[in-house]
């Protein structure tokens, strides 16, 4: 099985050799690695074209016409010609046997939509950091899971389980199936709903892959942004199942209480409409 790594790359020059050199370095011997850049300034397009040079499997696309982290992940997701493909994180790196392990599940199984395992946080110069790992592992839900298919898909899309930079994606059953834009920096959440909906999920009860956490991620530097996103996404379902329905209003209390302290600060306003829907809640 051909596989597709996926690439979105603005301006992280200082990790991004890090991040190609583990997609390069997968035993998994079937790989596209594609690299979109969203308009970078510091060199990041020379560093690929050199790589790309060196390693015909590299390929940096022509540039994103429309600019933005989700449209540019849309379209490497459009451009991808693997049997399966994953979403890299510019700032991230993939453990050697990542992609072998993930697509095990998809080869042998075709009702299998989608593989995820675990993952190790490590801090802005690459160290682990094993008790933040264990506190992810657990806020998400995956010190719950066990190794092979998950019994309540939904459930761990809801949870959060299933991060969109350490999964395999099937893409004849997601083809067609972007990211929505107006779901703001909650649209992996909404994509992984999405992909639970549509047929199994394997969870490979491994850490193989590396999450940075560093100041300039997203989550750090525009929270509400983030927070909104996930309320827009939790706003829009409703689930049949009660046990999943009361998952999602717990998440939206937490976020509207999150977002009250953020508006707090600067618009008294939107801290009391915040304030409201949380006890709506």
């Amino acid at each position: 099985m051909k596989v597709s790594i996926l690439l979105p790359t603005l301006n992280r020059i200082a990790y991004l050799r890090e991040a190609l050199d583990s997609a390069r370095t997968q035993t998994h011997s079937e790989l596209e690695i594609l690299v979109s850049d969203d308009g970078s300034t510091d060199g990041t397009q020379g560093l690929v074209q050199q790589i790309a040079e060196e390693d015909p499997r590299v390929t940096l696309l022509p540039p994103n016409p429309t600019p933005g982290l989700f449209t540019n992940i849309n379209y490497l997701v459009s451009s991808a010609r693997g049997d399966a493909y994953c979403i890299l994180a510019d700032d991230d790196r993939l453990l050697p046997e990542f992609v072998e392990r993930l697509v095990k599940p998809l080869e042998a199984d075709p009702s299998v939509i989608a593989s995820f395992c675990d993952h190790w946080v490590m801090d802005g110069s690459g160290t682990r950091m094993i008790e933040a790992t264990e506190r992810n592992s657990a806020y998400f839900g995956r010190d719950r899971l066990h190794q092979g298919r998950v019994p309540d898909p939904i459930g761990a899309a809801i949870d959060g389980s299933m991060c969109m930079g350490f999964s395999l994606y099937r893409s004849d059953a997601l083809r067609g199936e972007l990211f929505d834009l107006n779901c703001g920096g909650a649209a992996d959440f909404d994509y992984a709903i999405r992909t639970a909906g549509k047929g199994a999920l394997h969870y490979v009860q491994e850490r193989l892959g590396e999450y940075r956490t560093h100041a300039g991620t997203a989550t750090n530097t525009r929270a509400a942004y983030m927070i909104g996103g996930g309320i827009e996404v939790f706003e829009r379902y409703t689930f049949a199942n009660a046990d999943h329905e009361r998952r999602r209003h717990e998440w939206l209390r937490r976020a509207y209480r999150a977002l009250a302290y953020i508006h707090s600060v600067d618009s008294r306003k939107d801290s009391l409409t915040s304030i409201w829907r949380y006890l709506r809640y």
